[in-house]
């Protein structure tokens, strides 16, 4: 399994809402508030029966441009 994991204090006063908005329109991530209080995403790759170098490429892509994307619309708001 290839884990993408993303933690940012940099957060003030996110409100659940905009957690639960995010996790239930990209079903492949999950974003919540930790037990420090960090918003945190992490989404995964089962590589059970193997996954070919492209799908492991392109899901290192996806994790770059997903990050970006929920900083910017579950953080920056």
């Amino acid at each position: 399994m290839l884990w993408c994991y993303a933690v940012s204090d940099d957060i003030e006063n996110v409100p659940f809402e905009r957690l639960n908005k995010w996790n239930s329109e990209n079903p492949y991530s999950r974003t919540y508030i930790d037990k420090d209080g960090d918003a945190v995403i992490k989404l995964n790759l089962d590589l059970v029966d193997g996954v070919i170098k492209a799908r492991r490429l392109g899901f290192f892509k996806t994790c770059q441009n997903l990050i970006v994307e929920w900083h910017k619309e579950v953080l920056d708001q």
